[in-house]
């Protein structure tokens, strides 16, 4: 179960040692919480060990060593660049809405807007989203909020699609109708179809 630090972020190392527990416990032979952290600092490695008990507030628990881990590996977040990330990513020519909506809260959470996140994520997809007829369209609300510019952008969006899909269908079909042509004579029982033989094969006409 050696796993050292430099081998891979941390959290996939805590993964591989929880799940090993887990296994365990199920088994019916659940370890006790000394047992856990000592397993956990065995599997840390000489150098992880050295870092580990380097660290403040370690703690004399399984979840304190865990927490005092995560607290090292875990990478500082920059927000100052986090947040030009965030400004800089504009909707996606053939992404939806909710696709964008998305990939800006994933952004918006390492950008430390606490409370204003929503009105910043409003502000973004009304700034970068693609359809110039939504944003106008959202820009007439007097009392936008994040939900409502969502409903609305996604409403459109997927009226737009169908329109285009209604346009496009209609004409396919418009262009496809085929045409039956069928010659008819004089000379073949009253105007039925032309007959293979028949005394004025050259005198008939379509309709």
């Amino acid at each position: 179960c050696r796993v050292s630090p430099g081998l891979g972020p941390f959290h996939l190392q805590h993964h591989k040692l929880a799940t090993r527990i887990t296994l365990i416990n199920a088994t019916g032979d659940a370890w006790p919480d000394a047992r856990k952290r000592a397993t956990l600092l065995h599997c840390l490695g000489t150098e992880g060990q050295r870092i580990f008990y380097a660290l403040p507030e370690t703690g004399d628990t399984y979840a304190s060593a865990i927490s005092a881990l995560q607290k090292h590996f875990t990478p500082k977040v920059n927000v100052v660049v986090e947040r030009y990330a965030f400004r800089k990513r504009a909707q996606f020519p053939h992404g939806t809405i909710a696709q964008y909506v998305a990939a800006l809260r994933a952004h918006a959470a390492t950008c430390g807007f606490e409370d204003k996140a929503d009105d910043m994520i409003r502000d973004q997809l009304l700034e970068h989203l693609c359809s110039d007829s939504i944003r106008e369209r959202l820009l007439l609300e007097s009392d936008l909020t994040l939900d409502t510019a969502v409903t609305l952008a996604t409403q459109m969006e997927a009226a737009a699609d169908q329109a285009k899909k209604m346009v496009s269908d209609r004409g396919a079909s418009e262009r496809g109708i085929p045409v039956q042509v069928v010659l008819y004579s004089k000379f073949c029982n009253g105007g039925s179809p032309h007959a293979r033989v028949c005394q004025g094969q050259r005198d008939f006409h379509m309709v």
